[in-house]
């Protein structure tokens, strides 16, 4: 099987999400963006699973989404017409996500 890293970039570490952080299991959780990207590219060859939030995406994902190790970007946010035209870039391995409050 696979071996991957899950990562979750988010620069509200005491959001109400974290519950749902705990419930992914191992989870690499960053609130820096540059901590995040430095981390995708020294792992060339671990693939990625990104979990990032609205707030940090435009910053990160034109970054990293070139990335051969990148499998997936889960955008989650508070309101999903609010990234769906900027995200048509990334749509191969973007995917967005509101939080449903």
């Amino acid at each position: 099987m696979l071996e991957y890293s899950t990562l979750w970039l988010d620069a509200n570490s005491s959001d109400p999400m974290s519950s749902f952080r705990t419930k992914l299991g191992d989870v690499q959780t960053f609130t820096d963006v540059n901590r995040c990207i430095q981390y995708v590219q020294s792992h060339p060859n671990e693939p990625i699973y990104l979990i990032v939030s609205g707030s940090l995406a435009k910053e990160v994902v034109p970054e990293i989404y070139e990335s051969s190790n990148i499998l997936q970007i889960f955008l989650f946010c508070g309101s999903v017409s609010a990234y769906a035209e900027w995200a048509m870039d990334y749509c191969d391995k973007m995917m967005i996500f509101d939080h449903g409050d």
